[in-house]
C-alpha cells in the first residue's frame, strides 16, 4: 500500500517465480522487485481527518450512525 507502483507477483505452480512492479495504466512491467512487503491493509485509511468527517456526518445520516460512530473512534467495520 506504500509503493508507488503496484507489485505483480508470478507464480509456477506453489513457487513464486517472479516479483514485478508495474504499470497501472497499461499494466506493463516496470522493474524486478527483490522482496514484497505486504502488511494487512484497507481501502480507506482511518486518518484523524476521515475520523473527523465520521463524526461530522452523524447528524445528517442517523441510518448510519451506528457505523460512523465506530469510524470516528478509530475501529474499522464492515462496509465502511
Amino acid at each position: 500500500p506504500t509503493d508507488p507502483h503496484p507489485i505483480r507477483i508470478e507464480f509456477f505452480g506453489d513457487e513464486v517465480e517472479s516479483l514485478r512492479a508495474f504499470s497501472i495504466a497499461d499494466q506493463r512491467s516496470l522493474a524486478p522487485v527483490p522482496v514484497l512487503w505486504a502488511p494487512p491493509c484497507r481501502e480507506l485509511l482511518l486518518t484523524p481527518e476521515v475520523r473527523g468527517r465520521a463524526a461530522a456526518l452523524m447528524p445528517d445520516a442517523p441510518a448510519a450512525a451506528d457505523i460512523l460512530a465506530r469510524i470516528a473512534d478509530g475501529h474499522g467495520v464492515e462496509g465502511m
